[in-house]
């Protein structure tokens, strides 16, 4: 797997250093030793098993056990996450993944930043899912915000981690997963009554918030009959957060909550001056009630000298996607001068110019 880097070593020295490391085993570990041997009379099948798949892939055995082992061993935090990187070079992303969760459970950053790079420019396919959800099983009370957030980027191709993300959500109440469920869609029916059964609970916490917006991504007739109740919610709860993701919810069902328009209209005006004008914006652009009218209303958003209606204009465009694309000038300023930093109270400028892109 050969990815397009964005992670450097920050200490040239270092980097040398990680070379020199490698090198030194390469030449302990030359054809003519051992080392293979001990590899194949060790009982660590899984092991065994590594070693067959890195023959087969054209892999020098002995160049990637010398990664491996300076990833394991080096005393410096810096080159192991450089001999992690230079393993996501060398090998396809499946043969890569186990040692990514294992530094993800590292909590130094030089080898917490090469995994979580890695972990960015996955491709979706059948085996990285399987194994995303089975390290998710494995530590489904650990820190896994990184896969959940993978899994998300991939959507509907995320689609057989539809059972384990429902057992998390059965057990657990995990928000990560009822979040990653809705970004799947509508392959992810399965999981509705999970989500009804969330939405009971009417405890206002983020899995209650999630819920309601996930199902409305999901669709489908059973997520379509709780349409009436999150128009009631949004009513209800109109000045919080709750409030907006209903909205967000009633947008998300898209046509099927057309009975909601009266209502956002009506809520709309008495959001005027408010940041929650942009929610119900979208949720009435996306049911489809005078599109370019609410599209117009967000992109204008996006010059606002109210900055939580600037953050959300922005989840906004990047909700709505290319047919957004008259943001782009605007998106392309923000970024330039820096006006919004990343990660400014959700604010992601690129990342909204990446969505309404994303069909070049």
């Amino acid at each position: 797997m050969k990815f397009q880097s964005r992670y450097t070593c920050h200490n040239p020295s270092q980097y040398l250093i990680a070379l020199f490391t490698i090198t030194s085993i390469l030449l302990l570990t030359s054809p003519g030793s051992n080392a293979i041997q001990e590899h194949r009379d060790s009982r660590d099948v899984n092991r065994l098993a590594e070693v067959e798949a890195i023959r087969e892939l054209g892999i020098n055995v002995n160049y990637w056990f010398a990664l491996v082992s300076a990833f394991h061993n080096d005393p410096s935090v810096e080159v192991r996450g450089q001999a992690l990187f230079m393993m996501s070079e060398a090998a396809p992303q499946d043969v890569v993944l186990p040692y990514v969760f294992e530094a993800l459970a590292h909590h130094d950053r030089e080898i917490h930043v090469p995994a979580i790079h890695i972990l960015r420019q996955l491709e979706p396919d059948p085996a990285t899912v399987t194994l995303l959800c089975n390290e998710l099983r494995r530590n489904a009370r650990g820190d896994d915000s990184y896969i959940y957030e993978t899994l998300q980027r991939f959507g509907p191709d995320a689609c057989p981690a539809v059972p384990a993300l429902i057992d998390i959500v059965q057990e657990y109440g995990d928000f990560y997963a009822i979040r990653t469920l809705g970004t799947i869609g509508s392959k992810a029916n399965p999981a509705v009554p999970a989500l009804l059964e969330i939405l009971e609970i009417q405890d206002g916490s983020l899995s209650y918030q999630n819920a309601m917006e996930s199902i409305g991504r999901i669709g489908g007739l059973a997520a379509e009959g709780q349409v009436p109740r999150i128009i009631e919610i949004a009513v209800e709860q109109q000045d919080s957060i709750i409030g907006s993701r209903a909205v967000n919810s009633l947008g998300y069902f898209g046509e099927a909550a057309s009975s909601a328009i009266p209502v956002l209209r009506e809520m709309l005006r008495n959001a005027e001056g408010t940041s929650r004008v942009i929610n119900i914006h979208f949720a009435l652009y996306s049911i489809g009630d005078s599109p370019d009218e609410h599209l117009q209303a967000i992109i204008d958003g996006l010059y606002s000298e109210d900055f939580y209606i600037v953050s959300r204009s922005l989840w906004a465009v990047s909700e709505i996607g290319p047919s957004a694309r008259a943001a782009e000038s605007r998106l392309r300023e923000i970024i330039e001068t820096g006006e919004y930093s990343v990660g400014d109270f959700f604010a992601f400028p690129q990342e909204a110019l990446d969505a309404i892109l994303a069909d070049e």
